[in-house]
């Protein structure tokens, strides 16, 4: 409750002007299943290639259950604070508890525009003899 987190909106050609962007999402209890688990970002390097910015490092399930769909997410600002970007990557390997995993992050066209960013990473919560 009252936290931040990205989102991305993927318009279909490769410029779009936008004014403003507003949603307001409400969680339906009755329909959440997922057992979400938060994991530590153990390491992070950042490169501009070409007009691309990517950011690749390492994941740690540092919790205590194996988790699956591990799912990083970049969010990339400029200068003034503002999101430019959001990109992410998302493994299909199960990781067992204090193990880590690559990532690999490219937001294409706005390395111009990035100033810093930041990481969130988490995976599914694997059942015990699923």
């Amino acid at each position: 409750a009252g936290a931040k987190a990205s989102f991305s909106i993927p318009f279909s050609t490769t410029k779009v002007a936008v004014g403003t962007v507003s949603a307001t999402v409400q969680p339906d209890p009755s329909n959440v299943s997922l057992n979400r688990v938060p994991l530590t970002v153990a390491t992070k390097a950042n490169q501009v290639l070409g007009t691309d910015y990517q950011v690749s490092g390492t994941v740690l399930n540092s919790s205590q259950v194996p988790v699956s769909f591990v799912n990083v997410v970049g969010t990339f600002y400029d200068t003034s604070g503002n999101v430019v970007g959001a990109a992410h990557d998302v493994g299909d390997a199960t990781l067992a508890p204090g193990v880590t995993a690559t990532f690999n992050i490219i937001l294409l066209e706005e390395a111009r525009t990035v100033a810093k960013y930041t990481l969130a990473a988490e995976g599914q919560g694997v059942a015990p003899g699923s």
